[in-house]
């Protein structure tokens, strides 16, 4: 039988507490409105990008997009199981039967934490490979002084202790898990009933199985943008501190990125223009159109009227042309002017 552990005694009495105010909790149905502004935030700006036709700014924001409703989908799944009728409210457990679940957790997760301080009791899993991909251990904090945000969401949280982030998105640690949230998806109501009847082994193993688990259907992000990623515009492998376009943000291998030769900035060759006279590579910013063939062109190619050589060209020979087409003008009228001694005939003296 194990040595008597005061700290998890206490723990147990604050757990108690904690249970009591959950016990038959009712669970309000909020939804958290930042989720849903940036939702409305990202609907717009990709129908920005689509109306420009900035193709590779449409796949980023669309991915975006795509974690964000995961998102909003969560909390409307947490929000739909509040919504459902309960038969049985199970009664919060004593202190005693809390205790005893404490020491079975201990023994099964490997570590097994109590932070009276903190209000937290923490375990942390074994590391979650997902389809060969190594995503670390997780830590599971169950805090029982924590005021849930938005109100009525879970009073725990579960961190990565080494974060492997997919590219580009340092708030995922898991296909699941955003911001430290997990999305509990079908096990929601599991949880719950489970928490409420202070059944926390059942509690931890159930969310340490959602995180051993990945559904392909509703990630934040998918399993095969952790193994680096790929490039927005060949599609070959791009290492991390591979090279990002200035305007559409997307990542790039070397081979499809460039500098413009006005101002050094880096882009992707799809945002890249080239001068039509010079063949100079610029950039969008420095890009510049003829005022009358509308061809992209350096400020160099560009004449002080904004036209290209061959516009300004065609306008000095149409001016040309019209001054030699123009009717000669009418010379005045001669006047007759008849010699003197014209027509006088010489008399002999």
């Amino acid at each position: 039988m194990p040595s008597f552990d005061p700290v998890f005694w206490r723990a147990a009495g604050h757990l108690e507490q904690f249970l009591k105010t959950r016990a038959g909790d009712s669970h309000p149905v909020t939804l958290d409105r930042r989720s849903f502004q940036q939702l409305q935030v990202l609907t717009a700006r990709l129908a920005s990008v689509e109306q420009r036709d900035w193709q590779l700014s449409v796949q980023l924001v669309a991915q975006q997009l795509h974690a964000q409703l995961k998102t909003c989908e969560c909390q409307i799944t947490n929000a739909l199981e509040c919504l459902t009728p309960r038969n049985f409210s199970p009664a919060a457990p004593a202190a005693a039967e809390i205790y005893e679940e404490l020491s079975a957790l201990r023994d099964e997760f490997e570590v097994c934490e109590v932070n009276l301080r903190e209000g937290t009791l923490s375990v942390v899993t074994e590391s979650v490979v997902l389809e060969d991909i190594d995503l670390g251990s997780f830590r599971i904090i169950l805090n029982w002084k924590a005021v849930p945000e938005p109100a009525g969401s879970a009073p725990y949280k579960v961190e990565a202790v080494t974060p492997c982030h997919p590219d580009g998105q340092s708030d995922i640690t898991h296909p699941h898990v955003m911001r430290d949230r997990l999305c509990e998806g079908d096990a929601t109501c599991t949880l719950q009933q489970a928490l409420r009847a202070g059944r926390l082994t059942d509690f931890f193993q159930i969310i340490n199985q959602v995180l051993h688990t990945y559904n392909s259907g509703s990630p934040y992000a998918r399993l095969g943008e952790w193994d680096g990623s790929d490039c927005h515009a060949c599609g070959a492998s791009v290492s991390d501190d591979g090279s990002y376009c200035d305007f559409c943000q997307s990542q790039v291998c070397e081979d499809c990125s460039s500098f413009c030769s006005l101002c050094d900035t880096s882009a992707c060759q799809s945002c890249l223009k080239s001068c039509r006279n010079c063949d100079s590579v610029i950039c969008p910013e420095c890009a510049e159109e003829c005022g009358d063939c509308e061809g992209v062109f350096c400020s160099k190619c560009l004449n002080p009227n904004e036209l290209c050589k061959d516009c300004d060209h065609a306008d000095e020979s149409e001016e040309l042309e019209s001054n030699t087409d123009s009717p000669p003008e009418e010379s005045a009228p001669r006047v007759a002017v008849q010699s003197a001694g014209l027509g006088q005939i010489a008399v002999p003296t």
